[in-house]
């Protein structure tokens, strides 16, 4: 079982709205996507996004996030694998061609927040997550669906991106997840008492453990700060292990600091001289 988050590829046209009054329309239904709409549903009319016309066609054109969008063709090849957990809410096109708007229904609870490796708002609410883990229960025989903490994004399983392969439909970018596998792998590393420490395997035996830490903390303060490894003098390590998170304080000479990392968000910081970074890889969406 894989799980994946439904984007579009943006190297195929997108869509747009005919007029703004087609917009505000819209409108009406944004807020209640996730509950059924088909009853009070009146087709909107839609165009090619302004610029995009020499862009090749997909059977999954942007419109708007988390309202995919369907072509006649791939409403056929998927109608019977997702219908029982969406709505298919026709579009009238001004260009050619039978779309549809995709209200999928299927909310489930299925991020595993503390396995996760995630951001917070103040509140509590999930801001981002960095490692999806999800519950292999929650998923397993899942197509389609919405999480509680996201529900303007979709996210599917292999059963949908099998059958979007098998028949080459176009326009999606299927960005993989989480796998049953990983879980699995994850769960056996724990068994075998490793950690994964600032990007390396660490045995948790005492001694060397504490070496293997010290020299990788060493590594650490070193790249980011630009002090020479030969002048740290580790003082202190308070860890959260549970939760990424190292505090390190040192000394420079006659000059005393405290290291802040947390390897799940990749940020960090330097008191006394205060130094900001993230990963350079990081990437939103």
């Amino acid at each position: 079982m894989r799980i994946y988050e439904l984007n579009c590829d943006f190297s195929f046209q997108s869509l747009d709205f005919e007029n703004e009054n087609e917009e505000k329309k819209f409108d009406r239904y944004d807020n209640l996507f996730g509950k059924s709409v088909k009853s009070m549903w009146q087709p909107l009319r839609i165009k090619i996004l302004e610029g995009e016309e020499s862009l090749p066609k997909s059977d999954f054109p942007h419109l708007i996030s988390g309202f995919p969008i369907m072509s006649r063709r791939a409403k056929e090849v998927l109608h019977d694998l997702i219908a029982p957990y969406v709505e298919f809410l026709p579009l009238e096109s001004s260009f050619g061609g039978e779309y549809y708007g995709i209200n999928v229904l299927e909310e489930v609870d299925a991020l595993d927040e503390e396995a996760s490796e995630l951001k917070r708002f103040s509140d509590g609410r999930v801001m981002v997550v960095h490692k999806y883990v999800f519950k292999p229960d929650a998923v397993e025989g899942k197509v389609i669906f919405r999480l509680p903490q996201f529900r303007a994004r979709i996210y599917v399983t292999d059963l949908f991106a099998d059958k979007v392969r098998e028949h080459g439909l176009t326009g999606l970018e299927l960005n993989e997840l989480w796998s049953a596998t990983d879980s699995s792998e994850n769960k056996q590393r724990e068994s075998d008492g490793n950690r994964t420490v600032m990007g390396s395997p660490i045995q948790l035996n005492g001694r060397l453990f504490r070496e293997q830490l010290k020299e990788k903390l060493i590594e650490l303060i070193s790249e980011k700060t630009g002090f020479g490894k030969e002048s740290v003098e580790l003082e202190k390590i308070d860890m959260d292990i549970e939760h990424f998170h190292i505090d390190a304080f040192f000394s420079i000479g006659n000059e005393e600091y405290l290291f802040s990392y947390n390897e799940a968000w990749g940020i960090g910081r330097l008191m006394k001289e205060v130094q900001y970074w993230e990963k350079e890889d990081k990437k939103g969406r």
